[in-house]
């Protein structure tokens, strides 16, 4: 994946090479704005409004990727022709530009939708629905496949706080499910909130038939219960299209309840879990002592998936997690020694591994020091070469490959990021 610099060097360099002569405008054009983000480029509704005339009429039809902000508080504040007005008045103003920019939009098929949950002000102001009718349109017409509601509050601040979500953001998240054709249209669906109402949430689990990527952050709060609780397990519909599974500080993803949810989405291949739980969770420590023989194991009734990454875990939790079979496993920001320590306690955890994946050494990661956080000053040279050595010898034994290619997705004080 291209960091944010990369790619604004490679627009630049398209930015470029279109002046060149018409040959390469015809050629760069299209790669020039198949992604267009609407929310760094626009800064007033004044702006807004001319990057609507110069950028997105004359050239719709090459846009298929956009981001947009819904509410623009920033663009009401900085502009002074709007000062005067209530804040109302500049997010009905906002929904209309944006529902008639995604009008003409026809060739879109994914759409980032951002918005601010700080000011308590915007969050019951509208129910948007120039935008949702907009969004409702291309999803209906099979043309929007991609879907992301983004919390700017939850991008920024991932672990404090609790987010009132906007009124007009959930109504079209229902519009959207209450829709039989929009809803299978969806593919891919992207959810940074703070939280879901158990309405919403019932629907998420039985309303995308056609659903492939399912990308929760923070959403799953407590209040909704764990994800196979007695009252959950059987609102989760079948869906063999979904391959692939990121939940991210959810605090209904009890460890323990993980594995239903893969032997539930047989076609699950890839699965993400990062931070999630809470600290009332029931601990367990110990699988039962035939775990790996009993003939309804995960490892013995489904195909293990391609990649597990697991981020953030405590020993117990990498345990209970250990029964899903997977070819390759990514472990970043666990707690010191928790990894090592599960996998000796239990060397038959994550059946069927092939290879597995830790953040470099420091020596690896100097010139990206995100990769790495310092180890304990406690822990001696001795103690550092003991454990890579029990942990070379446990892959040496299950033969599987160990590589230090791994980035974690955030760092975290308590952990160590190295992934053992």
């Amino acid at each position: 994946m291209r960091t944010h610099t990369e790619v604004e060097l490679a627009r630049e360099t398209l930015k470029k090479l279109r002046l060149v002569n018409r040959y390469y405008n015809r050629l760069c054009t299209p790669k020039l704005f198949k992604d267009y983000n609407m929310i760094t480029a626009i800064t007033t509704i004044k702006e807004l409004h001319r990057i609507s005339s110069v950028v997105v009429i004359p050239y719709w039809q090459h846009i298929h990727v956009l981001s947009i902000d819904i509410n623009a508080p920033n663009a009401h504040i900085a502009d002074p022709k709007y000062r005067h007005e209530l804040p109302i008045q500049a997010v009905e103003a906002q929904d209309r530009n944006m529902g008639g920019i995604l009008g003409v939009c026809k060739n879109l098929t994914s759409l980032a939708m951002y918005y601010s949950d700080i000011d308590p002000r915007v969050n019951n102001m509208t129910h948007i629905p120039c935008i949702r009718a907009a969004v409702l349109s291309l999803l209906e017409n099979h043309r929007l496949c991609k879907l992301g509601f983004y919390s700017t509050s939850i991008l920024d601040y991932p672990f404090d706080g609790v987010y009132e979500v906007p009124v007009g953001v959930f109504t079209l998240l229902r519009s959207i499910l209450d829709s039989p054709r929009a809803a299978s249209a969806v593919q891919v669906l992207d959810l940074a909130m703070g939280s879901l109402s158990e309405e919403i949430y019932d629907k998420l689990r039985t309303k995308l038939p056609n659903l492939r990527t399912l990308t929760i952050r923070r959403a799953l709060r407590r209040g909704l219960g764990r994800v196979w609780d007695a009252g959950n397990c059987i609102k989760w519909a079948p869906n063999a299209n979904l391959t692939r599974l990121q939940l991210m500080t959810c605090q209904a993803a009890y460890a323990v309840h993980v594995p239903f949810l893969v032997r539930h989405f047989v076609g699950l291949r890839h699965l993400f879990i990062s931070t999630c739980g809470e600290s009332s969770d029931p601990i367990v420590l110990n699988l039962p002592s035939d775990w790996r023989t009993d003939p309804d194991q995960l490892c013995n009734v489904r195909e293990p998936l391609d990649t597990l990454w697991l981020e953030h875990m405590e020993m117990w939790e990498i345990t209970m997690l250990g029964v899903i079979p997977t070819r390759e496993l990514v472990v970043t920001t666990v707690k010191k020694n928790h990894l090592w320590e599960a996998l000796r306690a239990e060397d038959e955890l994550f059946p069927h591994l092939k290879t597995l994946r830790l953040a470099p050494y420091p020596a690896d990661a100097d010139k990206d020091p995100a990769r790495f956080v310092p180890p304990c000053q406690n822990e001696t040279e001795d103690q550092k070469k003991w454990k890579e050595k029990t942990l070379g010898a446990i892959c040496d034994k299950r033969k599987i490959e160990l590589r230090r290619d791994a980035r974690a997705t955030w760092r975290c004080p308590c952990c160590d990021i190295r992934g053992f």
